[in-house]
């Protein structure tokens, strides 16, 4: 799928580059849950500190059209935390 660059900038402005994963290394364990199902890469994780900032990144994926997963510690055993569309992972508080 692809998240533009803008959007990356956006989310950035939101919560904070430190809390915005785009390298891959970094996003290799939210591509799979405990499931072991096939994994997934994400096109960006989000580390959002408050429910206002995942307030705001709810809003801006579904301006830009694009699909969020919401994700707890992974340890699903259903495949309902691996991002199969890509998109943002937004990691619980």
């Amino acid at each position: 799928m692809g998240i533009s660059g803008e959007l990356i900038k956006r989310l950035r402005d939101i919560v904070g580059e430190e809390y915005v994963l785009t390298d891959k290394i970094d996003l290799i364990p939210y591509a799979y849950d405990a499931s072991g199902a096939l994994p997934h890469l994400p096109d960006v994780v989000i580390l959002p500190s408050s429910t206002e900032e995942v307030a705001t990144v709810v809003k801006l994926a579904y301006e830009y059209g694009v699909p969020i997963v919401s994700r707890g510690s992974g340890t699903s055993l259903t495949g309902a935390s691996i991002p199969y569309s890509g998109g943002i992972v937004l990691r619980s508080l």
